[in-house]
């Protein structure tokens, strides 16, 4: 899809530029540390002073705001990433009701399954889901009881925890990768809100447990 950047890039005022979206749900580190999801990426010219501005489809609807780039030298390297219009409009509507934005928070990294983990568990090629590598103490996660891997094995050089929790879904909705565990959450759930993960144990057991979301931290 075809797409138009407009902004002020280095002090230039109502400079547009244009390019292709180039990948859908990536994931980007804001400015607190924290991961924002369902990021689109463009390869249309975004550079310093573009940030704030819209990204827009060949209709003219704004389908995101230009955000961050890739770049070793500060300038447009043909990656730039927009935050996706839903969740913005989102933000701006909690700004305006309550003057802040509280996001949901389950307390854990995590990781997509990779050949060692097929390996190392025995899983079927075709497995997807978000492996958990840790969980924060006394957050939604730990609460809920997902554990923390251990008893690892070595595959091929590599160290791999055998006894592991693998997110493969939230409110029977599919979890491919982290990337799609933090867009979810964004996107669909709120904080004090309880949802239902389902986990594969250790590449073995299979279940669903309930899980109250809690309220991001400022800062991590």
């Amino acid at each position: 899809q075809e797409v138009v950047a407009i902004g002020s890039p280095f002090n230039q005022p109502w400079t547009m530029t244009t390019g292709i979206i180039s990948a859908l749900n990536r994931s980007i580190r804001g400015l607190n540390n924290y991961s924002i999801g369902s990021v689109i990426q463009t390869d249309a010219a975004i550079n310093p002073g573009n940030s704030g501005g819209p990204l827009l489809n060949l209709q003219g609807q704004v389908i995101g705001v230009n955000s961050q780039i890739i770049s070793r030298t500060s300038s447009n390297s043909g990656i730039g990433f927009a935050i996706p219009s839903n969740l913005v409009s989102r933000v701006v509507r909690q700004l305006i009701e309550d003057g802040t934005v509280d996001y949901s928070y389950l307390g854990i990294s995590g990781g997509e399954i990779n050949l060692y983990w097929i390996d190392a568990l025995n899983l079927d090629n075709a497995s997807r889901g978000v492996v958990v590598t840790s969980v924060e103490p006394r957050s939604a996660a730990a609460s809920a009881g997902l554990q923390m891997p251990s008893n690892p094995v070595v595959v091929d050089g590599v160290q791999v925890p055998t006894q592991v929790d693998i997110i493969t879904a939230i409110n029977g909705t599919p979890m491919t990768s982290m990337e799609s565990l933090i867009s979810y959450l964004a996107n669909n759930t709120s904080p004090g809100q309880t949802v239902t993960l389902s986990i594969m144990r250790n590449g073995t057991q299979t279940f669903e447990v309930p899980v109250t979301l809690g309220t991001r931290p400022s800062s991590n």
